[in-house]
């Protein structure tokens, strides 16, 4: 099992644009989480209501369906490059939330946010499928996993303080600062940018979409 573990890290860190984007994950999933499973439906209670929280979380799931259909028709040359751009959408529920709660601009923010973290989710499984040899992608699966979401229990955690000192508004609108940060040193990497998309072959008479 050691030796296993020692083989999955050895493949982990030496790929520059996966180990960056784990850590960039860690960053803004710390913020997201803090700020959408905590922070968000407090501030709902006293706002807008719990039913149109709830149909705000609808609209993302919407969005993430939406995002689904959408990538399965792109055809990119550098889909990690353009799945870290749409995850800027995550950003736009906090800043709302943060500025003026209310129902219909959070849904459509949620919408895009949906679409936005969808886009990244296959261009990410995508990615990885592809530059990882298939015998040691679990290995590496498990790195990636545990990078990626390990701070999000100090996250919803350190969050409720740090609202009951600043508030929950200007503390939102600092989440949305950490994600946007995190996101800006994921494509600081000049290996995340230009990291190339082998794209598959069009059928005869099939057209697809094309993203340089």
């Amino acid at each position: 099992m050691l030796g296993e573990l020692r083989t999955g890290w050895s493949e982990f860190r030496s790929h520059t644009w996966l180990w960056v984007v784990v850590v960039a994950a860690c960053v803004t999933n710390l913020a997201w989480a803090g700020a959408t499973h905590v922070l968000a439906p407090a501030l709902a209670d006293v706002t807008i209501g719990r039913q149109s929280w709830g149909l705000v979380l609808a609209a993302q799931t919407a969005g993430m369906i939406t995002g689904g259909l959408l990538a399965m028709r792109l055809r990119v040359r550098r889909f990690l490059r353009y799945g870290a751009l749409a995850l800027f959408t995550m950003a736009g529920p906090l800043i709302i939330l943060g500025l003026t709660p209310r129902l219909i601009p959070l849904a459509c923010a949620a919408f895009l946010a949906g679409v936005g973290l969808e886009q990244f989710s296959v261009a990410w499984e995508t990615t990885m499928q592809e530059h990882i040899p298939a015998d040691r992608l679990a290995r590496v699966y498990s790195y990636d996993m545990v990078g990626s979401f390990i701070a999000v229990p100090i996250g919803e955690m350190a969050v409720g303080p740090i609202a009951d000192r600043f508030g929950l508004q200007p503390t939102l609108l600092g989440t949305a600062a950490v994600l946007v940060a995190g996101l800006v040193g994921m494509l600081s990497s000049s290996d995340v940018r230009t990291l190339r998309h082998r794209l598959p072959r069009a059928e005869p008479g099939h057209m697809e979409e094309s993203v340089p």
